[in-house]
């Protein structure tokens, strides 16, 4: 069994937000110092960026599911989704 939860659009944009960050540091940096790795991470933040703009749910199985709070310190988020 499988359980899924959409991420709220408030909660997308906090991960944009930190991916937006993540853009500006690697992109500042002095083109000697970028690395291939970089210009690959750079790429991947893009991808990241336009797959965020589409509805993003979690899933995972019911073990997992039963263990999230004992594994993160957190309880499983559960929104209202519209």
């Amino acid at each position: 069994m499988k359980i899924s939860q959409t991420l709220p659009k408030e909660q997308v944009k906090i991960i944009l937000e930190g991916l937006k960050l993540l853009e500006f540091h690697l992109n500042i940096l002095d083109d000697s110092e970028k690395s291939q790795n970089v210009h690959y991470k750079l790429f991947d933040i893009l991808q990241l960026k336009a797959l965020l703009e589409q509805d993003v749910v979690v899933e995972m199985n019911k073990e997992d599911f039963d263990n999230f709070t004992s594994n993160y310190g957190v309880d499983f988020p559960e929104y209202l989704n519209d």
